[in-house]
């Protein structure tokens, strides 16, 4: 009776272990992490310029009208996927600023973030395209997911309700 349960358990380390092995050697197989770290552009392109991601200058602070946010940004794929979780809170001044490899339309979501924020989507010239004005933290699965409408290379997370203090609209230019 002991090799049937043997003969079960080693196939089944297979099917868990070895075959996803497999396909992923083969790139069969590219699970989130692998897609967002190994499969990662070196360079960002607006029409035919393109910086490599050394040369751009990251801001360290972005302004609208009168009011400017002192900035965290997340560059690398880690860095990204961090974003502001786990954080019990962000000062009114200051803000994360997700840059993106490729203009496109990135979605994000709240899953493990503590407070709620306003999440804009800007374009490489720092024109907003979206605006999701206070998402909620997400504490169990499955999360909202927030789409913009646009492609954007920028996002910038900020408190929930600076939005509208600003009044922002679509088309307002941050500077740096």
């Amino acid at each position: 009776m002991k090799k049937p349960i043997q003969l079960a358990a080693v196939l089944i380390l297979a099917v868990i272990i070895l075959i996803p092995a497999i396909l992923i050697q083969q790139g069969i197989f590219k699970p989130l992490y692998l897609m967002n770290s190994a499969q990662e552009p070196s360079e960002i392109c607006f029409g035919e310029k393109c910086y490599s991601l050394e040369e751009i200058e990251s801001p360290q602070k972005l302004c609208l009208r009168e009011t400017c946010y002192n900035l965290e940004v997340a560059v690398s794929p880690e860095e990204r996927t961090q974003g502001l979780k786990f954080r019990s809170n962000l000062s009114k001044d200051s803000g994360m600023l997700f840059i993106f490899p490729e203009k496109a339309k990135h979605t994000f979501w709240m899953k493990d973030t503590i407070i709620p924020l306003d999440i804009i989507w800007l374009d490489e010239d720092y024109n907003v395209v979206h605006i999701v004005e206070g998402a909620q933290p997400c504490k169990e699965l499955p999360c909202e997911l927030f789409n913009p409408q646009e492609r954007a290379v920028y996002v910038l997370e900020i408190n929930s309700g600076e939005s509208r203090k600003l009044d922002l609209k679509i088309g307002d230019t941050f500077s740096s």
